[in-house]
């Protein structure tokens, strides 16, 4: 007998991508066994914004209580971008909803595992297989992020040239940060031409000139500044 677990993969676009088609492998890891591996794909038309993807995954008997989902095997045509997941939803043939929490992108040649259920610390997992994921996802964490002395005395810094991609900006963050920065550049230089910025001689004449353009931020800054 066959049964059917009906999977929603919801995904995101936090950073610009020209792949036009993305297609990743999926199985379901049960308290008594495996699913069949599934493939699910997107035809990345809109470029930007969350989509759902839903889809059946075949199984030759029931897999019991659900504790962990693997991806693997992704691939993008025509470039090989990163894939943002957000999380991934089962539900069973008897109507049970399991959850895995993504937030992570997936990207080519590598296999991720995630856990059924909220986070959870390493040393309470009790599942053999989940410990097993653990042990192997902290190892991996340790090599990305390593701790570096920048000068005698100073705090730690991250031993790394370029910051894993999940740790930066996306690319409509970094372009309205590059706007903002134009915008306020403009109007510094548009005030020191009309009101002689370098004629600012203290606090109170600093503090006129900002409520000029004030927000919430600047006010709190202004009322609390030691």
């Amino acid at each position: 007998m066959t049964l059917e677990y009906e999977v929603t993969v919801f995904t995101a676009d936090p950073n610009l991508s020209w792949s036009l088609y993305k297609s990743l492998n999926i199985t379901l890891e049960g308290t008594r066994g495996k699913s069949e591996v599934t493939s699910y794909h997107k035809f990345n038309l809109s470029f930007f914004g969350s989509n759902e993807i839903k889809f059946p995954v075949k199984c030759s008997s029931d897999l019991g209580h659900l504790v962990g989902i693997k991806l693997e095997a992704y691939w993008s045509i025509p470039f090989q971008s990163p894939w943002y997941h957000v999380r991934v939803e089962a539900e069973s043939p008897i109507g049970t909803i399991y959850r895995f929490p993504i937030h992570q992108s997936i990207f080519a040649d590598k296999e991720y595992f995630f856990r059924e259920g909220k986070a959870m610390l390493p040393q309470k997992e009790k599942i053999e297989e989940l410990i097993k994921h653990r042990q192997k996802e902290i190892k991996d964490q340790q090599k990305i992020y390593r701790w570096k002395v920048f000068e005698k005395g100073m705090p730690h810094c991250l031993e790394s040239d370029t910051l894993p991609l999940d740790e930066t900006y996306s690319f409509s963050k970094n372009a309205e940060f590059g706007l903002n920065k134009w915008i306020e550049g403009a109007k510094l230089i548009w005030t020191a031409i009309t009101e002689c910025m370098d004629a600012l001689r203290n606090l109170d004449q600093v503090e006129d000139l900002l409520k000029k353009n004030l927000t919430a931020k600047s006010e709190y800054v202004m009322n609390n500044w030691k």
